[in-house]
Formats: C-alpha cells, sequence, structure tokens
C-alpha cells in the first residue's frame, strides 16, 4: 500500500511523465499547470502513448529488455524518452526504493515500487533519507524507536546516527537535557535527568529513579540541594519513605504541601508538621506520621494558641477581628473566650473601660462609653449616644448637665447647642471655640485687624474672634503678624589687600521692613548708620551689625574683614583665652605676646587651653609659624578652626610620642577630631584627645590615616588650615616649605567660624607670622 506521503511524489511525478515531451522540465513550472493542447507528447508521431520495448542481445549472449528512448536508469535527471520514468522496488514500503532494483516506465510496473532509489536498506522500514531529522535532515539513517535521532550502529549501508539505544525512545541525545545538551541518556520519566542505571551503551545520569518524575537530584532543596530525593508534594522537602535507591528527606508526608519541617514555625523549626492554615502553629491532629502540633483547628488561620492573650495567653482560641480577646461561639474544637462579636475589633470584653470594664460593649469612637445601639446581636448596650463621635457621650459636657449624653468637641464643659441627631443639646453656642461659649458675638466669618499688638481673627462660624497675640508686632497692611527680624552677613569673612575697601553687604529679613543700621566699629567706616557702608580697616577687624525696625525689633549680626597676607596679632590683651575645666590636667595657661618678635607663646606646662581672637575663617586659608622651644617635654600642640564657641569646633593635635594620658593612650602623630558638647563645661581630656569616638567628639582623621610621626624639640614648622563650606585641609610643611603630612577632610558640620591657637600640658608652644588669605 502506498504510503500518503508517498502518494503526492507520486502524483507529481506521473504529471511530470505526461508533460515531458515538448514541455520542458516539469520542474521548471511556474505551479499555475500547463496546457496540455500545447504540448505534443510524442513528437516521432507515436500518438498511442505506448512505449516500444526491443531486445538486444549482448556478446555473452544474455537478453535484456530496454526502452528504446529514456533516461539512463543510474540517473533522475537523463532523458528516457516520452513518458517514462525510474521505478524502484520498495520492499518496506517506507516510500524509498532500491537502488539495485530499478526499471524505466510509465507506471509502476506493479504495487511495491517508489519513484526513486533513495532507501540505503529496503529491507528496514525504519531506515531511509531523512529518518532521523534531529540528526541529519538528509542522511539516510535508522530510527527504530521514532525518536528522530538514528541508530548509532545501523548495520551495512545505513549511516550512524547519535541515537545509544535505538529501541528506546526515551534514550537519545539531549533527553536529559538538565544534564547535557548532547549526552546520549535515558529520561523515562521525562524530569530532565538521566537514568544512573540505563541499558548497555547508554551514558548514566544521576536520576536514581527514572520512572518516578518527582525523584530527581535537587528535587528538595531544602533537604540537600544536590541530593537525588523524592518531592511529590512540592514543597522542597524530601519524601523520609521515598522508594528503594532513593536518598530519604525529612517530609513525614509527601502528598500534602502543607506538612513538612517548619511547617508550623511557631513551634519549632525542625518538626515535621502540618500547618494548613498558615498561622504558624501545628494540627494538632494530622495525617499519620506528622507530628502532631497545638492548633486545635488547622483550617482557621484566626484560631491558634495564644490568639486571644486579653482572655488566655496560652489558650487555643479564635481572634478574627484582631483585638486580643477569643471569640464566644468558636468553632467546635476551639476554646470559647469572651469576646461576643468577634468580627468588630471595636467590641470586647472592657471596651467601654469608663462605663463597663466588666461588660462586652462596642466602642468605636475609643471615648470610654458602649454603643447604646451595637452591631452584634449578643454585644451588651451602652449609653453612648453616638459612638462615631469621641467627643458625644453621657457627661461630656459637665457644666451644662453632668449625666446627659452631649457633645463637647472644645473641651470647653458646655453641650454643643445644636448637636447631631441623637445627642442632646447644650448652651454652647460656638462648640468649636473653646473661648466662646455663651453671648456669642457676631463677626463676619474670617475677617482680620490688628489690634495693638495682637492679631483677631473672626472664627469660621461668625461667633467670636480669636486673639493670637504677635511677638514681633502686628502688620496692619496685610493683616498678619510680623516675621521674626533677622540679620546676617554672607560670607562671614571677607578678605581684602591692605589700602583697599569692601561694601558690607548684610541680609536682613522679617520685621517691619523699616530698618535702621548700626556697625561699630566705625572709625574704618564711610557711614555706619547705612546698610551697606564701605570698609577700610588696616587690620583683621570685625565689624558688629544691630539692626532695628520700626516696632522695635532687633536683631545682630557681624562680619570679619581680613588683610590678605598680614601678621595677625596674636595678643592676649585683645584676643580671648579659654582653658577647658573638664580637662583640667595641669595648672592654668601663661599665653604671653612678644610684640617686638610678634610671637605668641604658652610659657606653662598648663591644661588644655586655647587662644582664638574674633575674626572668622570662610573660604579662606590661614597659615603660620609653630614651634616647640623646649626639650623638656613630649606634649600636645595644635590648632582650633570653625570655632561656633567654646564648645563646638574642630581640633587638629600633635603629639611628639606615645603617652598613656588622662586614662588613655594617645598616639605620636597628628589626630584630627569634631567637637560637639552642651557646654564648654562638658568636654572632657578624653573628647579632645581619645583618638576615637566619645561623647563630645567625633573622629575625623586618627595618626594612622593622616600622619604618625612626633614633631620635633626647637624645629620649626608652618601650619596651613584652608576652610570651606563643606570641607578643610591641613597642610603641615617644614620651615624650608617641604609638605611633611597633608590631608583634605570632607565634613560641613561648621561651615565657617573663628581659628584658634592650641596647646595641652606643652610649655614653651609658639606661633607666629600667622597670616590669611581668601580663595
Amino acid at each position: 500500500m502506498t504510503s500518503p506521503r508517498l502518494f503526492g511524489l507520486l502524483s507529481c511525478i506521473s504529471i511530470a511523465a505526461t508533460l515531458a515531451t515538448g514541455c520542458g522540465s516539469v520542474c521548471t513550472d511556474d505551479g499555475l499547470g500547463q496546457d496540455l493542447e500545447a504540448c505534443d507528447p510524442d513528437p516521432s508521431g507515436d500518438t498511442d502513448g505506448e512505449t516500444e520495448v526491443s531486445t538486444s542481445e549482448d556478446p555473452s549472449g544474455s537478453t535484456d529488455a530496454m526502452t528504446t528512448q529514456g533516461p539512463d536508469p543510474s540517473s533522475s535527471d537523463s532523458d528516457s524518452g516520452a513518458g517514462l520514468m525510474k521505478w524502484c522496488k520498495d520492499d518496506d514500503g517506507d516510500g524509498f526504493g532500491d537502488p539495485e532494483e530499478c526499471v524505466d516506465a510509465e507506471d509502476p510496473p506493479g504495487d511495491g515500487y517508489a519513484p526513486n532509489g533513495d532507501d540505503c536498506d529496503d529491507g528496514n522500514e525504519h531506515a531511509f533519507p531523512g529518518a532521523a531529522p534531529n540528526d541529519d535532515p538528509e542522511a539516510c539513517m535508522l530510527d527504530v524507536d521514532g525518536d528522530d535521532y538514528g541508530d548509532t550502529e545501523p548495520g551495512p549501508g545505513v549511516e550512524p546516527g547519535s541515537d545509544c539505544d535505538d529501541s528506546d525512545s526515551f534514550t537519545h541525545p539531549g533527553a536529559a537535557f538538565l544534564e547535557g545538551e548532547d549526552a546520549c541518556m535515558t529520561d523515562a520519566d521525562e524530569d530532565g535527568w538521566g537514568d544512573a542505571d540505563p541499558e548497555p551503551g547508554v551514558e548514566p545520569g544521576n536520576d536514581c529513579d527514572d520512572s518516578n518524575q518527582y525523584v530527581f537530584p535537587g528535587a528538595a532543596p531544602l533537604d540537600d540541594p544536590d541530593a537525588c530525593m523524592k518531592d511529590e508534594d512540592d514543597d522542597d522537602w524530601g519524601d523520609d519513605m521515598p522508594p528503594d535507591g532513593v536518598m530519604p528527606g525529612t517530609d513525614c508526608n509527601d502528598l500534602d504541601s502543607n506538612t513538612h519541617p517548619g511547617a508550623a514555625q511557631l513551634e519549632g523549626e525542625d518538626a515535621c508538621m502540618t500547618d494548613a492554615d498558615d498561622d504558624g502553629y501545628g494540627d494538632a491532629d494530622p495525617e499519620p506520621g506528622a507530628t502532631p502540633g497545638t492548633d486545635c483547628n488547622d483550617d482557621e488561620p484566626y484560631a491558634f494558641p495564644g490568639a486571644a492573650p486579653n482572655d488566655d495567653p496560652d489558650a487555643c482560641m479564635k481572634d478574627e477581628d484582631g483585638d486580643d480577646w477569643g471569640d464566644d461561639m468558636p468553632p467546635d474544637g476551639v476554646a470559647p473566650g469572651t469576646d461576643c462579636d468577634d468580627l468588630s475589633p471595636f467590641t470586647y470584653v472592657g471596651a467601654a473601660e469608663i462605663e463597663a470594664p466588666d461588660q462586652c460593649m462596642e466602642d468605636e469612637d475609643d471615648d470610654g462609653w458602649g454603643d447604646m445601639m451595637p452591631d452584634g446581636p449578643n454585644t451588651t448596650p451602652g449609653t453612648d449616644c453616638d459612638d462615631q463621635n469621641p467627643f458625644a457621650f453621657p457627661g461630656a459636657a459637665e457644666l451644662d448637665d453632668p449625666v446627659a449624653c452631649m457633645e463637647d468637641e472644645d473641651d470647653d464643659g458646655y453641650g454643643d447647642a445644636a448637636p447631631p441627631d441623637g445627642v442632646l443639646p447644650g448652651t454652647d453656642c460656638d462648640d468649636s471655640d473653646q473661648e466662646v461659649q455663651v453671648d456669642c458675638e457676631p463677626c463676619e466669618p474670617n475677617e482680620k485687624m490688628c489690634v495693638d499688638a495682637e492679631l483677631w481673627t473672626c472664627n469660621e462660624n461668625g461667633s467670636a474672634y480669636f486673639k493670637e497675640p504677635c511677638d514681633h508686632g502686628c502688620d496692619p497692611v496685610n493683616l498678619e503678624c510680623y516675621e521674626e527680624l533677622i540679620a546676617t552677613h554672607e560670607p562671614p569673612s571677607i578678605c581684602i589687600d591692605l589700602g583697599s575697601s569692601v561694601e558690607l553687604d548684610p541680609k536682613v529679613t522679617g520685621g517691619d521692613g523699616n530698618y535702621m543700621y548700626q556697625w561699630t566699629p566705625a572709625d574704618t567706616l564711610d557711614n555706619a548708620m547705612i546698610e551697606n557702608p564701605l570698609a577700610s580697616p588696616t587690620e583683621p577687624t570685625t565689624y558688629d551689625l544691630t539692626v532695628t525696625d520700626g516696632v522695635m525689633n532687633q536683631d545682630q549680626t557681624s562680619v570679619t574683614v581680613l588683610i590678605q597676607n598680614q601678621p595677625l596679632e596674636l595678643n592676649p590683651d585683645v584676643c580671648e583665652i579659654y582653658d577647658w575645666p573638664g580637662a583640667n590636667v595641669g595648672p592654668p595657661s601663661a599665653w604671653v605676646w612678644n610684640d617686638q618678635e610678634k610671637e605668641l607663646c604658652e610659657t606653662e606646662n598648663s591644661t588644655s587651653t586655647a587662644l582664638f581672637c574674633g575674626w572668622t575663617l570662610d573660604n579662606a586659608t590661614v597659615e603660620g609659624r609653630v614651634q616647640v622651644k623646649t626639650g623638656g617635654d613630649d606634649d600636645m600642640l595644635g590648632m582650633l578652626w570653625g570655632i561656633q564657641d567654646k564648645a563646638h569646633f574642630y581640633i587638629a593635635f600633635w603629639k611628639q610620642f606615645p603617652q598613656n594620658f588622662c586614662g588613655m593612650t594617645i598616639p605620636a602623630g597628628i589626630t584630627v577630631k569634631r567637637i560637639s558638647a552642651d557646654a564648654p563645661e562638658d568636654i572632657t581630656c578624653q573628647d579632645l584627645h581619645n583618638p576615637v569616638d566619645t561623647a563630645n567628639s567625633v573622629v575625623l582623621a586618627t595618626p594612622d590615616e593622616f600622619y604618625n610621626v612626633g614633631w620635633l624639640d626647637f624645629t620649626e614648622y608652618i601650619w596651613e588650615i584652608t576652610h570651606l563650606s563643606d570641607q578643610f585641609t591641613i597642610r603641615v610643611k617644614t620651615a624650608l616649605d617641604i609638605v611633611v603630612a597633608e590631608t583634605t577632610i570632607m565634613d560641613s558640620t561648621y561651615p565657617s567660624g573663628q581659628v584658634g591657637m592650641y596647646a595641652a600640658s606643652q610649655n614653651q608652644t609658639c606661633f607666629k607670622g600667622f597670616e590669611t588669605s581668601c580663595l
């Protein structure tokens, strides 16, 4: 019988044979058909459609039947004459003929012929071109199991494929795709893993039971991500009683995904329990094999031990409304509680604690009184006439009636004269204003006026004025309180060259806008009573400004004008000295100014001390020389900057040698810290010098992070500090201008501030030649 796929091929070839003579090759037909009458099937004039057959005798005496015209039987492209084509024996009925048994004829000589001679094994219906398309869509291969892969040992004349077991359709390259796309393995359960014990010739995989799709390596990753286990319920835990050859896991019921170790995590991370309602507690009566838990109803997520701690912290109760009280009519098996309406979180025993702390009432507005018309049929009615209004309850307006259920929104003791339905009226003509109860004074709602230093505003009800004191005066034009008067100057410091001038530019806001200005000192200003005077100082000068407005509001600010590269006078007579009392490690300081040498020295082995002169460093650099003029001490020297006050500043100190000091070990080198305390007296030796964070300090750089070598006796160093609003740079150089230490630290806590000289327990610490320059 001709196969369906062969039938179409035979039909096409039959038409081609009919149209061959005089019409060219049918293979070039455009598919739209041909005019058969325009074709002469036999140019010789023979129109009977028959092919002449003659016999010829070769020299050996044999006689063969041959067509007098037609193609070479061995070639499909030869011109075999009118109406002839090659037919080859197809004993296995696979649609492909034996190339050794072919004849040329118009029609098949009989049953069992194919219009080609492409079969490499005509005795096997599973061997033909394209039998194994996954190996080669054209090659003549053998595929007995129909998996589209060719047999690796097919027999003579057949091209071998890659199927290592052609009798099993579950065995072929890539069958176990999770093990390898090219490996020839068996995957009978189609789980992507190869049989670990396959037939001979097949590559073993890792599937310990290839007849069960739930068994493969990593099936139960919560037991073992690599082991070959069975997980039928897909909960990632392995069956504890699997088939032979499969590694057991810890799942005591592998048919229920709600049962596994840790399912009831609140009972135990390792116990194999059932928790169907996912409340963290195990079923008290589970299927055989599972460990019983304490959940009295594992189908109800609101029922578990301790659900209602206000009734009993251990009992298994149901609390659906989350109010910590148990349902008084729960499902079977659940302990009853005292909640008469477990669907309302506002209903429970003691909800109306003022009215009846032992009764189960509803109190939705949380005013302590029970709803007189509660939702639950088993809820005890209370006396609250409006349980959605926390201002309405019995006795709310005690000055009107200490028992009646009234509304008192402004809490003045008088009941609203026009309350919501169901609430008794009181006598308060404006229950939204605590200052107004009786004799309401009509006014235009939201009307405003200034009365002396008060802003009067009529309430929205138009019943009375609210009188607001204005701390900074009342604006009669805009009908509002004046804002606080604030004066500032940005930047807080300016650098100019000696002999130059600069215009001061403060910013003033708030008050009534009628500002008067007073600058001091006035001797280097062109006009000390205007907003923007011209300053021409000959030395660093801090100008203080007092601003006063028309209603006598006042504020002060200041600005420092520094002289570019002019030596600063560090004279204790004009600068401020401060010894921190909480860091007392020696006698009081003794700062001495040598006016001839223009040098400042701390001459005493004193407590922690600093001298600062009032001028502010902002987007500027200060540079000067520091030297210890003694060989008999090894303590600390340094500088302060960003000084806001004596409790808020940056400090960098330099220790000569490591030392146990104030109960701590201070390493050699330079430490940088940020100090912030409530008061100067709170600052301790630990805050200033400990190279770790303390209660009043933060370390910004340790010696190991900055410079861990101590200073040298009788050696002059140049200290340079550049302070920007969000960072600062510290540079230490030798007298020959060679940098020995440098760091930049990002910190915007103190964006500007005064500069000071520092010493702690180090006598003969001297500072000179300090100058400023602006960036």
